[in-house]
């Protein structure tokens, strides 16, 4: 009797180490190609990115708000220049892509430089002779939208697209809007009392007020973070 039961205890310990051999095998093959290389990478970037259940992409409220802001500069410039258009279409374009494609490692980049491609088109119009008052409103909404847009980035990588934040998206949103109002006043202000009319002076007017509403908003985010 005892001899049965030892045959019958190796039988099953030789079924437990069989099955534990395909599981393994079975867990490897999963984890390689068609052709045998490794997808470690892949599905270590997958479970960093979706295991939690969370959506890190760009919040709908700032990226509404950033996209409506690079389409009312577009509106302006193409309005004044056709050149300075075209460079502006190109810039929104890019941020845009930033915000609403699938490029989780290129959204910041992509923002950065659609943002930057805005400004130039509408310093091009101002070298074309634009209208200052209008110019200056596309300067606004340029800057405005490059800040709302990595506020978007932010807040998707940080609470996911699923978290409620339209308070807080509509607050930085009213708060961008009223600090490129004040740059706006300022740079007029420094227009009107020193400017002689040429276009050199508004562009010299949109540096201006694009450098005061950029160091204005990034000293915001600063004592934010």
């Amino acid at each position: 009797m005892s001899e049965v039961q030892s045959a019958d205890s190796a039988d099953a310990s030789a079924a437990r180490t069989a099955g534990e051999g395909d599981e393994r095998r079975k867990e490897a093959d999963s984890n390689e190609d068609a052709d045998g290389t490794p997808r470690a990478e892949d599905g270590a970037r997958e479970r960093s990115l979706e295991s939690d259940g969370i959506t890190r992409r760009p919040t709908v409220v700032a990226s509404t708000v950033a996209l409506a802001a690079v389409a009312l500069a577009l509106v302006i410039v193409a309005s004044a220049s056709l050149t300075g258009g075209g460079v502006v279409l190109a810039g929104g374009l890019a941020l845009a892509w930033g915000l609403i494609g699938p490029v989780p490692g290129s959204r910041r980049w992509l923002v950065d430089a659609g943002s930057l491609a805005t400004f130039a088109g509408v310093v091009v119009s101002g070298l074309e002779g634009a209208l200052v008052e209008p110019t200056l409103v596309a300067t606004v909404c340029t800057v405005v939208a490059w800040d709302l847009a990595g506020s978007a980035i932010d807040l998707g990588d940080q609470l996911g697209r699923e978290a409620d934040t339209r308070r807080l998206e509509g607050v930085h949103a009213v708060s961008s809007v009223l600090v490129g109002l004040a740059t706006m006043a300022i740079g007029y202000g420094t227009f009107v009392s020193a400017a002689d009319g040429q276009p050199v002076a508004a562009v010299a007017l949109l540096l201006l007020a694009g450098t005061l509403a950029t160091i204005a908003l990034g000293i915001r985010r600063s004592w934010r973070g």
